[in-house]
């Protein structure tokens, strides 16, 4: 909980600090926005540690295989990168590319998430 208040002080005190530098040097306030993410970024990575002994104990619990979960965890982190970066295109005027990101983004879950649904219909088909 402690985590999330100082994510949110230093987005806060990075937004405000982008947009009073960016008003006078648009560079320099995209750059402060960058840096944020960058930030936030590794103050959230610190947490996946506990992300993942869950996701390891749920495996261990269940008995589910990492042919699972782990497909399932790469592209919550691709969602994850994806956003973030369309974002920041969008805040640097570049819709286009923001476009072009979260359809990469959107390829590359759909392709990570592909054993799934093969397990599934695999699944589906031993029922029959």
């Amino acid at each position: 909980m402690e985590e999330v208040f100082r994510a949110a002080a230093v987005a806060v005190i990075a937004a405000l600090l982008a947009l009073l530098a960016g008003r006078h040097i648009p560079e320099l306030g995209l750059l402060l926005a960058v840096l944020a993410a960058v930030l936030l970024a590794s103050m959230a990575l610190g947490q996946t540690r506990e992300l993942l002994d869950t996701a390891r104990n749920l495996q261990a619990s269940t008995g589910l295989s990492g042919e699972i979960i782990t497909p399932l965890l790469r592209t919550v982190g691709i969602g994850i990168v994806t956003r973030i970066a369309a974002e920041l295109c969008r805040d640097a005027r570049e819709g286009g590319i923001a476009a072009a990101v979260e359809l990469a983004g959107t390829v590359a879950a759909l392709c990570t998430a592909l054993p799934l649904v093969q397990l599934v219909l695999r699944t589906v088909q031993s029922l029959l």
